[in-house]
């Protein structure tokens, strides 16, 4: 890990982390994890979307990861910040974890959150789909995918007006 805090480039940083955390995990669809995180990066339509989408699942995912460590590191306050409010927290629900994001007001984690349901939501990357898969689209990520297009059509129609 010393050789993160020797790159100036957040985005070089965030690629060296989630390489060292997220090596040997996998999805539900058994694919290397990294692919998630890097499809969800790229959806970023600005810098910090595309550092942030990469790390978005660190704090979650990675029992020693916080904010102060990712401040020790070498990312911005920015960046940690979206990450934090990204993450979900441990006994939050899904609804109100999706209601927090929504109500954070920052386009940055709704684009993030979109680009990582639309990824969630691609039933390719399973093999053999189970029922299961199916109804966790139906019931889980399809509703709150809207709720959140809503959330982001309703910010920047403000922002233009």
């Amino acid at each position: 890990m010393n050789n993160i805090l020797n790159k100036k480039n957040e985005y070089e940083k965030a690629e060296i982390l989630v390489h060292e955390l997220f090596k040997n995990k996998v999805d539900k669809g058994g694919n290397r994890y990294l692919v998630h995180l890097y499809t969800v990066s790229s959806k970023g339509i600005n810098d910090l979307e595309k550092i942030a989408g990469l790390l978005h699942d660190v704090i979650e995912d990675i029992d020693f990861v916080d904010e102060e460590y990712l401040l020790k590191l070498g990312f911005s306050k920015e960046v940690v910040q979206i990450v934090s409010i990204i993450t979900k927290r441990e006994n939050e629900s899904y609804n109100d974890y999706i209601n927090r994001l929504i109500q954070s007001d920052n386009l940055n984690v709704l684009h993030i959150k979109k680009a990582d349901l639309e990824h969630n939501m691609n039933l390719e990357r399973i093999n053999n789909p189970t029922i299961k898969d199916r109804e966790r689209n139906r019931v889980k990520y399809q509703p709150n995918y809207q709720k959140i297009m809503n959330k982001i059509k309703e910010m920047e129609n403000d922002y233009i007006c």
